[in-house]
């Protein structure tokens, strides 16, 4: 069985107009699937149109302004209660993962008037 990456690197020239980081996705299916000439082309003119909508890499996320995440709690008070605590073995790959979702904008810290004291 032929490995992805040297698929890559066989093809990487005769398929150079294909988007870099839409390479794999092209020549893997193109090949697991048989796709005749004409069928690969149109996939191929496909992904060069479209290639923004692909993530570049796996911190391209993206963002999208149209909705906007709110909790309606109606009437009711707010429930006070203090974090909880990750597991000792977990916290540091958390205060990594929240450092970094911090860092790419994904999380915001909170505004909210629940947890001033």
């Amino acid at each position: 069985m032929v490995s992805i990456r040297s698929v890559v690197e066989i093809n990487s020239h005769a398929d150079s107009d294909v988007p870099e980081h839409l390479r794999v996705l092209f020549l893997t299916t193109v090949e697991n699937n048989d796709l005749p000439s004409d069928v690969a082309r149109d996939f191929k003119q496909f992904l060069q149109e479209h290639q923004n909508m692909f993530a570049k890499s796996s911190d391209d996320l993206g963002f999208c302004s149209l909705v906007e995440h709110d909790i309606d709690t109606g009437d009711a008070k707010p429930i006070r209660q203090p974090p909880r605590r990750p597991p000792l073995a977990s916290g540091k790959a958390e205060d990594h993962l929240i450092n970094y979702m911090l860092t790419a904008e994904l999380i915001e810290p909170s505004e909210s008037h629940c947890l001033s004291s």
